[in-house]
């Protein structure tokens, strides 16, 4: 149970130009093993990065996806504060990205995708 009021936000922002507002109820794990697939009839042998977004969507239900560690990355700098342009080219820098101008482009399509999923809210207003 998290009591997270929804901050004010644009939900059709510029999600490269201005700075992300995330989904308040969002934790962005991250486990040495794949703990949503863990069970009576699964149990793994050796360790495997595993990562995880959880979050409450607009209709109050918890949401769970396995992303990857770049993409957990990207929701910690977004988290700071950042427009899509700053975390990605903060990504590229991180990365050492031979093209950082291509990673852009991939970030776009990615936020989309999460803005769509309810991860991310809009921009700020």
């Amino acid at each position: 149970i998290m009591d997270c009021p929804l901050p004010a936000y644009d939900p059709a922002g510029d999600l490269m130009h201005a700075p992300i507002v995330l989904n308040p109820a969002l934790m962005n794990l991250a486990y040495a093993w794949p703990v949503h697939r863990i069970g009576p009839d699964w149990q793994p042998r050796q360790a495997e990065p595993t990562f995880l977004v959880v979050f409450r969507d607009a209709q109050l239900n918890v949401q769970f996806a396995e992303i990857n560690a770049v993409t957990a990355h990207v929701l910690s700098l977004l988290d700071q504060g950042l427009s899509g342009q700053q975390a990605f080219a903060q990504l590229a820098t991180d990365m050492k990205h031979p093209d950082p101008q291509a990673l852009q482009g991939f970030g776009q399509q990615l936020l989309i995708s999460l803005r769509e999923q309810g991860v991310l809210l809009g921009t700020r207003t």
